[in-house]
């Protein structure tokens, strides 16, 4: 695809419009204007497996969670986004060998940003790490110029030795537009489904690729070849959304259920279709949650688990966030059982869950973002969440796997030290 520099589109623009400055040839030049930067984002990112000190937790101002994936020899891999939630953003990936008790550096960073050529900043905001059943390390990561420039785009990158000294990864692919924070689920046919979202735009971006400030959805991403090639099954419009963040598990049935965060709170529909045609989103019954993250997934045993805030169903953000607890499903959700928590302070967000082949389960998430800056891990199996404590040998709660140390507040009670 050609893409046009900025200069060039307001020299074309200019050139035709000189002498008739109606206000719709003056509005086609600034969407010509604005694609044309939007279009830097379809450049491919490039992927750095040896990030320097600046992407290191010394330097690093910001930590925003992304997820958790275990490899086949019990390699566990954490990506976050440093930089801020924001158009400074980039994505940083790094590994534990001794099952999150302590972390390499950086393993592998993805950051577009380009200043010295490219004025305008190119983001990699969200992603997910996800092992595929031959073992195979994924990670998807979105690209946007600034925040989100109403496409967005899902990018793809494979690591077929995760477990390497030096991994290496794939060149990376664009797949479709949109986003995608959560893992792909594997139907019992072998089909690949990747849950995408098309985030709500506003500002200048506002319609520019069919979106609005009041648009927001969420769609299926099909792969039948093990990831060979991907096809964009059906649609689910998030009424009142934002960041729909949607996640996706099989029922018993065969059904499909997509969970999607709402400004609402959580929304759920259904497809009987393998993702080709959704039911109306609805909020599910006896699962409130705020409008944040959360996880819903189906565990080795058959059973579900439920990763919510412990704050009521009204709050928002910031500090109204509170908390992190785990819930066991033995009946695909129509009720919950236990209730262990994991985290229980303010500015606790983005879970993400992974589990072992022995059955130990793995949560991450951050910890107050932008000020103590941190992601944390707990381990803990079902037997934890029906007791509602931790008391499996395996089980930890509260490893830190990485603590901003950029931040302002980190810096001042470092010299107050």
């Amino acid at each position: 695809m050609r893409i046009l520099t900025v200069g060039t589109c307001l020299f074309v623009g200019m050139m035709a419009f000189a002498d008739d400055w109606t206000e719709e040839k003056v509005r086609t030049l600034e969407r010509r204007a604005l694609e044309a930067v939007a279009d830097l984002a379809l450049v491919p990112p490039p992927l750095n497996v040896n990030p320097g000190p600046e992407y290191g937790a010394a330097r690093e101002v910001w930590a925003m969670n992304n997820g958790a994936a275990l490899t086949p020899k019990g390699r566990l891999w954490t990506s976050w986004i440093g930089g801020g939630d924001s158009p400074d953003a980039y994505t940083v990936c790094a590994f534990s060998d001794d099952k999150g008790e302590t972390w390499n550096p950086p393993a592998l960073v993805v950051d577009g940003h380009d200043p010295k050529r490219i004025p305008f900043p190119r983001s990699n905001i969200i992603a997910n790490l996800w092992t595929d059943p031959a073992g195979k390390l994924h990670l998807f990561v979105s690209q946007s110029i600034w925040h989100n420039d109403g496409r967005m785009g899902v990018w793809e990158t494979v690591c077929t030795a995760p477990d390497h000294e030096k991994p290496l990864w794939s060149p990376i692919r664009r797949l479709c537009d949109g986003a995608a924070l959560n893992k792909p689920i594997v139907l019992r046919n072998g089909t690949w489904l990747l849950p995408v979202e098309i985030a709500r735009t506003w500002g200048p971006w506002s319609g520019l690729f069919g979106t609005s400030n009041k648009d927001g959805g969420t769609f299926a991403l099909a792969s039948t070849d093990g990831g060979k090639t991907w096809t964009r099954r059906g649609s689910v419009t998030v009424p009142d959304s934002d960041w729909p963040e949607p996640l996706f598990l099989e029922l018993k049935d065969g059904r499909i259920r997509t969970y999607m965060r709402s400004r609402k709170g959580l929304l759920v529909a259904e497809s009987r279709d393998e993702g080709n045609t959704w039911g109306e989103a609805v909020k599910p019954v006896g699962m409130d949650q705020p409008a944040a993250r959360c996880q819903v997934r189906a565990l080795s045993s058959g059973n579900w688990i439920f990763v919510k805030h412990l704050s009521p169903p009204d709050s928002f953000n910031g500090n109204k966030r509170i908390g992190q607890i785990a819930y066991l499903s033995r009946d695909e959700g129509k009720t919950w059982e236990g209730g262990l928590v994991l985290d229980d302070r303010k500015s606790v967000t983005y879970p993400d869950v992974e589990q072992g082949p022995d059955g130990t389960i793995y949560v991450t998430h951050d910890f107050e973002r932008g000020r103590e800056a941190e992601i944390i891990l707990h381990k803990f199996t079902e037997a934890d969440i029906l007791a509602k404590r931790f008391q499996s040998p395996q089980s930890r709660q509260g490893i830190v796997v990485m603590k901003a140390m950029g931040t302002k507040h980190n810096q001042m009670k470092k010299l107050k030290k």
